[in-house]
């Protein structure tokens, strides 16, 4: 599942949990009102109790005030928190970080958001090897064999967030490859 499926199914879990509580409170509202006309026809009729469930009903209705209050808060603050993971997400750059970046180092995803990573590797050789490495795992690589020299590989993963990730270009025989470019497409920092 991508990220963005994965914030929305998140979202969508938290809208139905909220709209779930709302039914349960909107199922008691039902409840009360039967219970308060009953109690108003006891009232009326001169027979005893009535007041009583009056006063517990509008006690129960404060409460469930409350809750609701408490409800529109939290799906308040989900929305505020869901909208600026997602303007980050849209807000996404490429930066070249080719000097920030060395090979066989691990570099962690800070951000709340997936990064992309896009790299391009060269050898003097005939052979090109790149590898990228998240969590411990290598999920992406190219290799780029022929009799030609000077070949070039290339590479392209999602890092998510929180993960860490490396860029390797070291073939078979022990050799490194350079990295000729190494992009990320990132939020801005802030």
């Amino acid at each position: 599942m991508s990220y963005r499926n994965h914030a929305v199914a998140r979202w969508a879990i938290a809208i139905a949990t909220l709209a779930a509580a709302v039914a349960g409170l909107v199922a008691e509202e039902a409840v009360w009102r039967t219970e308060a006309a009953s109690a108003i026809a006891q009232e009326s009729s001169g027979q005893e109790g009535g007041l009583d469930t009056m006063q517990r009903l509008r006690s129960d209705l404060e409460e469930a005030q409350v809750q609701i209050d408490a409800l529109r808060q939290e799906f308040r603050m989900l929305e505020g928190r869901f909208q600026a993971r997602f303007h980050r997400f849209m807000d996404r750059r490429w930066e070249n970080v080719t000097t920030q970046r060395e090979q066989s180092l691990n570099y962690t995803n800070d951000f709340d958001v997936p990064i992309e990573v896009s790299l391009s590797g060269e050898s003097t050789g005939n052979t090109c090897y790149a590898n990228v490495i998240i969590n411990g795992v290598t999920v992406a690589n190219s290799h780029n064999f022929n009799t030609d020299s000077n070949k070039g590989c290339f590479v392209g993963v999602t890092v998510p967030p929180g993960s860490k990730y490396q860029v390797s270009l070291v073939g078979p025989d022990g050799r490194r490859r350079l990295i000729r470019t190494w992009f990320e497409l990132r939020p801005p920092v802030q």
